[in-house]
C-alpha cells in the first residue's frame, strides 16, 4: 500500500497555525529563548541535533527557559522556497500534471528596489535561458495586468503578488521568502483559462503558413468572382495558387485595424488568391491591417471560447516546425481540455501534439501560496535590548523554542467591586457577556433554571457558560448550560450556591481562566493562568461565586503587566550580600547538595537569577547559596519569585539548537524561525 499526505493538507495546517493567532478564541505562541550553559560534555561544538525525547521537549524546556515574547499575527507570513530571478537559468514552466512542480523552480522573485515582484512561469520557451528580468523592461508590476507578460527572451511570466522591501526583508531567510495572496491579482483571475499549450512534439512540413499587409483592392466592395467583402479578403502574391490550400487555418490580424481577432479560413481560391472565413471581423480590417496565416489550434473541453495559432519555424535539421502556440483568446471554465493543430492541407507527414496546460482553481494568482506549494510558516521577531525592563540583557542562550498556550504563575489582579471570598485551588474566570431577556430562577437542591419572559432554546447553545445573577442579593454564579428543554427551561452543571426566584441570565464570553492560589483583598493571586487576563473586565469564582466587578491593575511575578508581550523564566531570589565572585553557568547548591541546586544565571543589585532549579532552593536569609567550586556564594533574603511558567503546561511545537548567541544592554537580535509542516 502507498500513501500520499498532499500539499493541500501541509497548507492547511500551516494555514490553521496563522489563523490560531487572529481567531476570537485564539492560541498565545511564544518564542522562547533557552539554555544559557552548554551542551552535553560541556561543550558547543558540534551543536547537537534536538530530539523529541520528553526530557527534550518537556522538562528541559521549563527548566532551562530563559524568556520568551510572544509572537502576534504581524511576525508571521507563509513562506516557499526562496528562488530569486537570475539571468542565464533555465527556469521550469508551471505544468498541472508535473508531479515535481513543488521542487521545481517554477517562480522567480524580483528585487525591485521598494519592492519585490514574485511571478510565475508560464511559458519557458521550450527550455530556453531566461535573460530578461521580468520586472524590467517588456514586463510587467501592476497586479491586475494581463495574465501574459512576455519578454523578448521568449518567457511568459505570470505576476502573482507583490511584496514590500520591509517585509520581504523582514521575513526572507537564506533558504525561504514570504508569500502571499494578492487582491488585486486574485480579483483579475479567469477560472479556467488556458494560458499555455504546450507543444509536445513539434513535427514539420507544416508549409501553409503566410504573412502580409491588406491592400484597399484585398477589402474593397467587389472582389473579382466574388462579392461581399465581410467574409472575403484576398491575399497577397506570395499566397499559394493551390486551391483550399489554406482551409481550416488562421486568419490572425496581427496589427492595424481590427488587430488581435482570430478567424477560420472556410473556403480559398488560389486562381484569385481569395479567402473565406468562417465568421465576419467584428472590426473590419482595412489597408492598415497586417495579418498572419497559420496553423489553427482548435481548443475543445468543458470550458469555452478559446482559441489560438500556431508559429512555424525552420532551422538547419527540420523544416516548418511548430515553434509556439499563441493565445488569442484564453476562455475560461475549462478544468480539462485537448488542443490539436487543423489547417495545411497539402498534408502533413509529421504531425505535431500539444497539451492544454490546466490552471489551478479560480486561475493563476488566485491563491498564491497553494499554488507555490507554500507549507511553511515564517516567523520573525526581534529581542529589542531589554523589551523596555521585561528581557535579560546578561548571559547567552542556545536554543530557540515555539511554545504554544504555556500557563503562568504568580499572576496577581488588582480587584475593584469585589464580592465574597474566593476558595483555594478554585477555577477564577474573566469574562465580558452579553444579558438575556426575561428573569430566572433556581436554588441549591437543583440544577434545572426556570425562566420568565426567557428566550433559551434561541439564546443559549449547549457547552456555553452563564452567569446567573439574583438581583436581589447580587449574588452571582457561573455555571455551564448542560442541556436546554424549551424557552423557559435549561439545566446546569451544578447546583446554584443560593436561592432566587428573580435574577437574570448572561452568557458569558470567557477571556481567560485560572486557578486561585492566594487572596487578600483587593488583590487575588493565581496560578495556571491563561495569558488573556487584561484590565477593564471582571472575574468570578467557579465554585465560590465570588467576584468582582473590574480589574484595575495586573503583574506577574515582582514585574508590571507588559500585555503578556514577555516573561521571565529564571528563579528570581532576593539576597542581602554576596561573597567573592560566581562565573556564569556556575552550579550552585543549597543546603543538600543531592537535593537543592540550580545554575547561576546572573544577578542585579536586588536578585540572583538561577534556572533549572531542582530542591527547592528555599528563600531563607539562614540559608547560603553557594557556587559548587566555593569561589562565591550569596546570604539569600525572604523574597522568592518562581519561573513566570508553569511547568509542563504548554506544548512545544518546534526546538532549534543554535551556537552561542550573546546578549548585552546594547544589542537586539532579529529571530527567524521556519516551521515547515
Amino acid at each position: 500500500m502507498t500513501t500520499l499526505v498532499t500539499k493541500k493538507f501541509k497548507q492547511h495546517l500551516a494555514d490553521q497555525f496563522i489563523e490560531s493567532l487572529t481567531e476570537p478564541a485564539n492560541n498565545v505562541y511564544y518564542v522562547v529563548a533557552s539554555k544559557h550553559t552548554q551542551y552535553a560534555n560541556n561543550s558547543d561544538t558540534p551543536v547537537p541535533t534536538p530530539g523529541d525525547s520528553i526530557i527534550e521537549v518537556v522538562t528541559n524546556v521549563y527548566e532551562e527557559g530563559i524568556f520568551g515574547k510572544k509572537i502576534n499575527a504581524s511576525d508571521v507570513i507563509m513562506g516557499v522556497p526562496k528562488k530569486i530571478w537570475a539571468s542565464g537559468t533555465v527556469y521550469s514552466q508551471y505544468d498541472d500534471q508535473d508531479v515535481d512542480i513543488f521542487t521545481n523552480d517554477f517562480y522567480v522573485a524580483v528585487d525591485g528596489g521598494a519592492t519585490y515582484y514574485v511571478y510565475k512561469v508560464l511559458d519557458n520557451n521550450r527550455g530556453a535561458n531566461s535573460t530578461v528580468d521580468p520586472a524590467g523592461i517588456g514586463g510587467s508590476t501592476s497586479e491586475s495586468a494581463c495574465n501574459f507578460i512576455t519578454t523578448a527572451d521568449g518567457y511568459t511570466w505570470k505576476l502573482m503578488y507583490k511584496v514590500p522591501e520591509a517585509t520581504f526583508e523582514k521575513f526572507a531567510t537564506d533558504d525561504y521568502m514570504p508569500v502571499a495572496t494578492s487582491a488585486n491579482v486574485a480579483g483579475n483571475t479567469v477560472s479556467g483559462a488556458i494560458d499555455v499549450i504546450k507543444i509536445e512534439y513539434t513535427g514539420s512540413n507544416y508549409v501553409a503558413t503566410l504573412t502580409g499587409q491588406f491592400q484597399a483592392d484585398d477589402v474593397r466592395e467587389t472582389i473579382p468572382t466574388m462579392v461581399g467583402n465581410t467574409t472575403t479578403y484576398r491575399l497577397n502574391t506570395s499566397a499559394s495558387s493551390n486551391n483550399d490550400f489554406y482551409v481550416g487555418s488562421a486568419l490572425y490580424i496581427s496589427s492595424g485595424a481590427g488587430s488581435g481577432q482570430i478567424r477560420r479560413i472556410v473556403d480559398y481560391n488560389g486562381s484569385n488568391r481569395v479567402a473565406v472565413v468562417n465568421t465576419a471581423f467584428t472590426v473590419s480590417p482595412d489597408s492598415t491591417s497586417n495579418y498572419t496565416i497559420a496553423p489553427n489550434i482548435i481548443v475543445t473541453g468543458d470550458g469555452s471560447n478559446a482559441t489560438a495559432y500556431a508559429t512555424v519555424s525552420s532551422n538547419a535539421t527540420v523544416n516548418n516546425f511548430i515553434s509556439k502556440i499563441n493565445i488569442v483568446s484564453r476562455g475560461s471554465d475549462f478544468t480539462y481540455a485537448s488542443a490539436t493543430i487543423a489547417g495545411n492541407t497539402g498534408g502533413v507527414s509529421n504531425t505535431a501534439t500539444l497539451r492544454a496546460i490546466i490552471p489551478p482553481p479560480g486561475g493563476h494568482g488566485k491563491n498564491a501560496p497553494a499554488e507555490l506549494g507554500s507549507d511553511s510558516v515564517l516567523i520573525s521577531i526581534s529581542f529589542t535590548t531589554n523589551e523596555s525592563g521585561f528581557v535579560t540583557v546578561e548571559n547567552d542562550y542556545r536554543k530557540l523554542i515555539i511554545l504554544k498556550d504555556p500557563l503562568f504563575n504568580d499572576v496577581t489582579l488588582t480587584m475593584s467591586g469585589s464580592v465574597g471570598t474566593f476558595i483555594a485551588d478554585e477555577t477564577v474566570f474573566q469574562y465580558s457577556y452579553n444579558t438575556l431577556v426575561g428573569t430566572c430562577a433556581g436554588n441549591t437542591t437543583t440544577t434545572t433554571i426556570t425562566g420568565s419572559g426567557t428566550q433559551f432554546s434561541s439564546g443559549l447553545k449547549q457547552g456555553d457558560k452563564v452567569i446567573i445573577t439574583d438581583n436581589a442579593t447580587g449574588n452571582k454564579n457561573i455555571r455551564t448550560v448542560s442541556t436546554i428543554t424549551n424557552s423557559t427551561q435549561i439545566s446546569v452543571s451544578a447546583n446554584l450556591s443560593f436561592v432566587t426566584s428573580f435574577a437574570t441570565l448572561a452568557v458569558a464570553n470567557v477571556i481567560a481562566q485560572g486557578l486561585k492560589s492566594g487572596n487578600s483583598t483587593p488583590y487575588i493571586t493565581l496560578s495556571n493562568s491563561e495569558p488573556k487576563f487584561v484590565t477593564g473586565y471582571g472575574i468570578i469564582g467557579q465554585s465560590s461565586g465570588a467576584y468582582a466587578n473590574n480589574i484595575t491593575a495586573l503583574t506577574v511575578g515582582e514585574k508590571s503587566y507588559n500585555n503578556w508581550n514577555t516573561f521571565d523564566n529564571r528563579t528570581r531570589i532576593a539576597y542581602t550580600a554576596a561573597s567573592g565572585s560566581v562565573a556564569e553557568d556556575t552550579k550552585m547548591y543549597q543546603t543538600d547538595i543531592s537535593l537543592s541546586n540550580a545554575f547561576f544565571h546572573s544577578a542585579n543589585a536586588t536578585y540572583v537569577f538561577l534556572t533549572s532549579e531542582r530542591g527547592p532552593i528555599n528563600a531563607d536569609p539562614a540559608e547560603i547559596l553557594a557556587s559548587n567550586n566555593n569561589t562565591g556564594s550569596f546570604t539569600l533574603g525572604s523574597v522568592k519569585y518562581n519561573p513566570d511558567l508553569s511547568k509542563n503546561s504548554g506544548e512545544v511545537l518546534y526546538i532549534e539548537n543554535k551556537s552561542p548567541i550573546s546578549r548585552s544592554v546594547s544589542q537586539s537580535e532579529t529571530i527567524k524561525l521556519t516551521v515547515k509542516f
